[in-house]
């Protein structure tokens, strides 16, 4: 009967380790422990582990050695993982193209996506950088990704407007846009750095 349990028991903890596999698409097993221990407080590093073996042992899954990149530069150019990264600059620049267009030689409908690019820089992208820069490990849902880095956008923004208010004679629309793109930046390459370090370290302790 206790062995009948257990082997139910594993065969359930096999199946959630799969399907959280699908489901948040795990890079490594750290990130599928991080993950299963976010579902299921009880579990511990070591049952995992083990749980992942017999797959691996049942060829259920396969183990492979990842293609660490050692240098800061090569992970954002060769990884994967630095793609919402390479995202987030691009809109950062385009937010810079677009408001620097003289508004004589902007059409209707190009307007209207001035004001799209705009207003998802001021709403997201400040926000998303801090939260990444703040959880640098933690595998946040979408609904709560948007939440805080609308949040943090919101407030970073009114900070930084206040700032500017008082440390300038003149507040002026391109002064905002071009500080907070430029904090914006400095703040997404730390966000990244510190996601780099605890990758490579996660790597290193893990071979």
């Amino acid at each position: 009967m206790v062995q009948t349990r257990e082997l139910e028991q594993g065969i359930f903890l096999q199946k959630l380790v799969i399907d959280a596999m699908r489901k948040y698409n795990c890079e490594t097993v750290r990130d599928l422990v991080t993950r299963l221990q976010i579902i299921d407080h009880s579990l511990t590093v070591e049952d995992i582990c083990a749980i992942v073996k017999a797959l691996e042992k049942e060829k259920k899954i396969v183990l492979a050695h990842p293609q660490v990149q050692y240098s800061f530069f090569g992970y954002l150019t060769k990884s994967i993982a630095s793609l919402p990264f390479w995202l987030a600059i691009a809109i950062v620049a385009m937010t810079l193209v677009v408001a620097y267009i003289p508004y004589q030689i902007v059409e209707q409908q190009w307007s209207a996506f001035r004001g799209v690019v705009g207003g998802a820089f001021m709403l997201f992208i400040p926000g998303y950088a801090l939260t990444k820069l703040i959880f640098p490990r933690r595998q946040l849902k979408y609904t709560e990704l948007i939440a805080f880095s609308i949040g943090l956008s919101l407030a970073f923004s009114s900070l930084v407007g206040l700032i500017l208010n008082h440390i300038s004679w003149k507040l002026s629309l391109d002064l905002t846009v071009m500080t907070l793109s430029l904090l914006a930046l400095l703040l997404l390459v730390l966000s990244e750095y510190r996601k780099f370090t605890y990758r490579l370290g996660d790597y290193m302790k893990i071979g």
